[in-house]
This record gives C-alpha cells, structure tokens and sequence, in this order.
C-alpha cells in the first residue's frame, strides 16, 4: 500500500484516454498534481442545458447534471466509443449484477491500458464520472461535452485535496465515480500497492466500492505501443465492498482506511487473476 502522503494519483479519464488513441497524441493529462494551491468555487445552474457551472480561478467548467441534452448526448457516445470497443476487443462482462441498481458507487478497476477507461465504462448503460484536466472546459461548447460524456474537471498542480473533495461532490450528487486505484497503468499479473485515494472518497461519501477486474487488456495496447490490438478482453465485476461506519459521535481511526485499501487489495487481485482466466493467454507464456 502507497503511503498517505501519496494518497491520491489517478489516472485513466474517459476523453483522455480515447483522444490519445484516436490521435495519438498526449492531449490531455489524467493525473492529479500533488502541489499547488486550492482554488474558490462557485456553483449556479445554467439555463437549458441541465448543468452546474464551476468556477475554478477564472475558467468556467461544466459540471453537466441529468439535463435532456446531455443525457442523449453521452448515450449516443457511448453506443459509439464503447460498443466499438466492446466489438473490436471481444469484451464480455460477468457479474453485472453486483452494481448497484440506484446510488453512487465508486468503480475500482486494475489498470493496464488506456482502454481500460472505456472498457470498464461498458459495464454500465448510465453514465459514470471520470477525472479531466480542468483547461478541457476553456471553452464553453466544448467543456459541456466534455461533462456529458461524463468528464469533471481537476486542476493540474493542485494539492491532492482539491481533487479528493471534488471527487467526494461529484458522488454525493448521486453520480458513480471510476478511480484507477493502483493509479497509473501498471504491467503484468499482480495487482500493484494501492494509493488510498479511492477509500478514501468512497469513506468520506458513505459509498461503496465497486472492484473491477479487467483481463487481457494489456495486449490490447501495450506500453509504447501505438496500435491498438484486436485482443480478447474479458471484465469481472466483484460484490460491493460497504464503507465501514464510525461509531455514533466518534470517527473512524485512520487503520480502518489501511484495512479497507488491503481488503480491496486483495479482491482486485482475485478478481483480476479470474479475468484472465476468460481471455486466450496469460502471463507465464510471454
């Protein structure tokens, strides 16, 4: 386990991700910076598009909430990018029925590739949150379709803080949360130490965590590489783990976030090592 000075770096957000590939270029960054300073916020509905507009120094960002157009706008995406993705890697999914069916919930998949972000966004029709780099919401059209297909901004060289309080507001507004708990993509088939950032936001939002296994994905696309492979990937999604609950008028102590980051540890792993199971090589043969 990561120590808690390192408590929080995640990587793998949705348009990041899929313009790398598509573009092949480092566009965006999905990591969260651990210096800096803490920006003030506003909120106000803005008109006819269902969405929460965010301050952030002097950028506007979109948060984009259930309006209309960006329910129908990050559908039509993900019929797009995810189901070609599915199509392309041979994506089955197993344990559907572990999601939970209302609520916020905190996605935790292994991290192997960058099309882990879509490949563990096809586990659910309804849209999930991803983290974004914050200068993506520049302009206004193009930030609220960054917040439809599920994106929120972060802002790079930022204290950690800043980024875990963000991440608790996007899951008390009902809306489930992807993190990539072993942070950046990692290679081969042990699940690395854990950052503690991902229970820590689903402790501090009373959430559960959802642990994702995601087999075969690293043939898709290696590191350095820049082709995407039509490899088989197989995805396998564990029971819920609860959020402990602090004893009335006390706090939890600080072992039970090392107990709970172990516990997910160890189901990733399993999860992770059933997954691989599913596609048509392992590890032992490269």
């Amino acid at each position: 386990m990561r120590s808690p000075g390192h408590a929080f770096n995640i990587e793998g957000i949705f348009v990041d991700d899929v313009l790398r590939i598509l573009f092949g270029r480092d566009l965006l960054i999905g990591r969260v910076g651990r210096v800096g300073t803490r920006h003030d916020e506003f909120t106000a509905r803005c008109p006819g598009i269902g969405s929460t507009v965010v301050g952030i120094g002097p950028i506007e960002v979109f948060l984009a909430g259930n309006g209309l157009p960006s329910r129908i706008f990050y559908r039509i995406a993900w019929l797009i990018v995810v189901g070609f993705v599915r199509l392309y890697t041979r994506e089955t999914i197993n344990g559907r029925e572990h999601l939970p069916k209302q609520g916020a919930f905190v996605l935790a998949p292994v991290h192997r590739c960058y099309l882990d972000t879509p490949l563990a966004g096809a586990v659910r029709w309804k849209r999930m949150r991803f983290m974004g780099k914050d200068t993506m919401w520049k302009n206004r059209r193009f930030g609220w379709i960054f917040s439809a297909l599920g994106s929120f901004p972060v802002s790079r060289g930022t204290a950690d803080r800043e980024a875990l309080r963000r991440s608790i507001e996007v899951l008390e507004m009902g809306d489930p949360l992807v993190l990539f708990p072993e942070g950046e993509r990692k290679s081969g088939p042990v699940v690395q130490p854990l950052f503690e950032g991902a229970v820590y936001i689903a402790i501090k939002a009373g959430v559960p965590i959802v642990p994702v296994g995601i087999g075969g994905s690293e043939r898709v696309m290696p590191k350095g590489s820049k082709f995407v492979y039509p490899r088989k990937v197989h995805v396998e999604i564990g029971p819920p783990i609860p959020p402990p609950v602090a004893p009335e008028g006390g706090r939890l102590p600080r072992t039970i976030y090392k107990e709970h980051t172990e516990l997910l540890h160890a189901e990733l792993q399993r999860l992770f090592d059933l997954a691989m199971e599913r596609v048509p090589w392992s590890y032992d043969e490269t």
